[in-house]
C-alpha cells in the first residue's frame, strides 16, 4: 500500500492528476481524499492560522483551505491545452505536399529530461497551428547509452522528410546542437 499525503499547489503534477481522476470517484484501488489540516488536525491553533491567512491570502488557499492554487499557472492553461487536442486523429500526420513546414527542437543531454521535435504548420484556411509529429528521446535505464548525437541523427531525418528549411530551438547546448544538425541538414 502506498500512501501520499500533500498541501494542493498548483493543478499540474501527479497529485492534481490523481485528484482529477480520483476524486470522488468509486475506485477499487485509488483513493482521494481532501480536507483542511483543522479536519484532520483539531489541535491546530485558529491564531495561528488567522495570521497565516492574513499574511499570505493566496497561499493560505492552498495550506489552510486544501485547494488547488489558481494563481499560479504555467504558459498555456491545462484546460486550453485539453480543449485543443484533437483525440479523433492520428498521433502523427505524415508530410504533405504544397504545406509550409516548421520545426522546434528542445535538446537535452538525457539526464533530466528528454530531448524533444515538434513539426507542425499553419492552416491555410483558418490561421490555427497545427501539431503534425511530436517526438522524444528519453535517457535509458542505462545512463551511458543515451547518446544525444544519434538522437540529433534521427531528428535530422525527420525534419527533411516534412521538407523544414528552418529549425528554431533554445539556447541549451547551442554550441554543439547548431553545428551538428546544420551539417545533417545540408543536401549530401
Amino acid at each position: 500500500m502506498l500512501i501520499g499525503i500533500a498541501t494542493p499547489y498548483r493543478k499540474a503534477g501527479l497529485l492534481y492528476t490523481k485528484h482529477k481522476q480520483y476524486f470522488g470517484v468509486d475506485s477499487n484501488d485509488t483513493l482521494v481524499i481532501q480536507g483542511t489540516p483543522k479536519e484532520f488536525n483539531s489541535t491546530l491553533d485558529e491564531e495561528t492560522i488567522a495570521a497565516q491567512r492574513a499574511a499570505d491570502p493566496e497561499g493560505a488557499l492552498s495550506e489552510w483551505d486544501a485547494l488547488f492554487r489558481s494563481d499560479i499557472s504555467a504558459f498555456l492553461d491545462d484546460d486550453l491545452i485539453e480543449a485543443s487536442i484533437d483525440r479523433g486523429r492520428p498521433l502523427e500526420l505524415p508530410p504533405q505536399r504544397g504545406i509550409s513546414y516548421f520545426a522546434y527542437t528542445d535538446p537535452s543531454g538525457g539526464r533530466s529530461d528528454a530531448y524533444t521535435i515538434a513539426i507542425g504548420h499553419r492552416h491555410s484556411a483558418s490561421g490555427r497551428l497545427i501539431v503534425d509529429v511530436v517526438r522524444g528521446k528519453r535517457m535509458p535505464h542505462d545512463a551511458h547509452s543515451f547518446d544525444p548525437m544519434a538522437a540529433t541523427r534521427e531528428f535530422a531525418e525527420l525534419i527533411k522528410q516534412y521538407h523544414v528549411s528552418s529549425v528554431t530551438g533554445d539556447a541549451y547546448a547551442a554550441e554543439w546542437v547548431t553545428p551538428a544538425l546544420g551539417r545533417l541538414l545540408v543536401p549530401a
